[in-house]
């Protein structure tokens, strides 16, 4: 827990050890890195936690998506770990979640959805392994961070009720 509170860039996101993203720039995954961290955050860590949220509500596109890269094409897999993440979140801090927050996670369930329905959702992104130097494709990232995104905005409403 100190790790990621100490580890945190001033942004609110955190660099991933592992994951790149091909279309950033720097190539770091900074989606996969903070949601990733804040799932790892407790209550004790509310602040920091709170920060990498605001982080992620921020880097979404309009479309309801999340990509490897701010401005980029929307991912299964970017847009899986952040709806996962935020709803989780949103479980875990209640009374924190905002207007804003409750329409993303809805937005990004939606466009998982479509992408369920539309049969690509299982259509895998190039992601970086070790510091994003071996480019790969891994068939089954889209398919878990999918189901595991829309199990969690399930969670996250029927507590709404």
């Amino acid at each position: 827990r100190r790790f990621l509170e100490r580890s945190q860039a001033a942004d609110g996101s955190w660099a991933p050890l592992w994951f790149g993203a091909q279309s950033a720039s720097d190539e770091i995954n900074r989606v996969y890195g903070t949601s990733r961290a804040v799932l790892a955050l407790d209550e004790r860590s509310e602040t920091v936690a709170l920060r990498g949220a605001d982080w992620l509500l921020a880097a979404g596109y309009p479309d309801g998506s999340w990509g490897g890269s701010l401005g980029g094409v929307g991912s299964s897999e970017e847009t899986g770990l952040a709806v996962e993440a935020l709803a989780e979140l949103a479980m875990r801090f209640p009374d924190r979640v905002t207007d804003t927050w409750r329409e993303r996670l809805a937005a990004g369930a939606n466009w998982l959805a479509a992408r369920v329905e539309a049969g690509a959702w299982t259509e895998p992104e190039p992601i970086g392994f070790y510091f994003a130097k071996l480019w790969y494709f891994e068939r089954l990232y889209p398919r878990i961070y999918t189901v595991a995104a829309l199990e969690a905005v399930t969670r996250w409403r029927a507590r709404q009720s």
